[in-house]
């Protein structure tokens, strides 16, 4: 369809301009983004209210409809995803993998532990520091109880044992200020030279750190639903519309 413009000007000049006119707006819905689920659960009682906010949980996040009455706009949400805390990041390569440590790295992995991290954290680390001077590297050097591995050594001409634990139970909390700390056990295994030229070490793994890591969510989880008695919980995912 053509349109038909008139022009009438007034006084003595015409000014015309062209160019593109700015985009008519459109709101996109407000997001917000929270960092534990405590302040997630502090945005949804601030900006939502029971009878008209939706929450829902899953592997990955919680995600929060502020008002799902709203049609004709975007709708606005709250946003959280699991966030590791410091600590577990520093413990992550034997949690997550398997760690590989000289003699030299893990005794320095354990002096940065905090004191409630690792039970009698102090025999550990005299066991792995005097763990240099095992003499007998070519044959079997460990007598293996059901806990432990124990070493002859010779210090200064002076014949010992030294015991290293199979396993050791640490406290850590996986998700940022979730207050939640786990005992999460940590095997150890020895490294044991092939050659005279080759130095011992350690190599620490956790086998069953996706059980800790479910409970780690679960408590997550559990949390939610504690602190948001009257609200509409459930397990799945917000799918925005499509606009057609």
């Amino acid at each position: 369809m053509d349109a038909k413009i008139n022009i009438s000007p007034i006084g003595e000049e015409l000014v015309l301009r062209t160019g593109t006119a700015p985009e008519v707006f459109q709101y996109k819905g407000f997001k917000y983004q929270a960092e534990n689920v405590k302040s997630f659960v502090d945005l949804v009682k601030v900006k939502s209210s029971p009878e008209h906010g939706i929450v829902f949980y899953n592997e990955n996040c919680f995600f929060a409809v502020i008002d799902d009455t709203v049609q004709d706009r975007e709708q606005d949400h709250v946003f959280y995803a699991y966030i590791h805390s410091v600590q577990f990041k520093e413990w992550s390569p034997m949690l997550l993998t398997t760690k590989a440590y000289s003699i030299k790295d893990f005794a320095d992995f354990l002096k940065r532990r905090e004191p409630h991290e690792i039970p009698k954290i102090n025999d550990l680390l005299y066991a792995v520091q005097n763990f240099r001077y095992v003499t007998n590297i070519q044959g079997d050097f460990s007598f293996e109880d059901r806990n432990n591995y124990t070493f002859n050594v010779k210090i200064n001409e002076a014949e010992g044992t030294v015991r290293v634990p199979r396993t050791i139970n640490t406290s850590i909390e996986i998700f940022k200020d979730s207050g939640f700390f786990q005992n999460i056990e940590v095997e150890i295994e020895v490294h044991r030279p092939k050659d005279q030229d080759e130095n011992p070490g350690f190599i620490l793994s956790c086998p069953k750190f996706a059980r800790y890591y479910e409970g780690a969510k679960k408590h997550e989880v559990d949390t939610l639903l504690e602190l948001l008695p009257d609200y509409l919980v459930v397990a799945g995912e917000h799918i925005s519309r499509v606009k057609k």
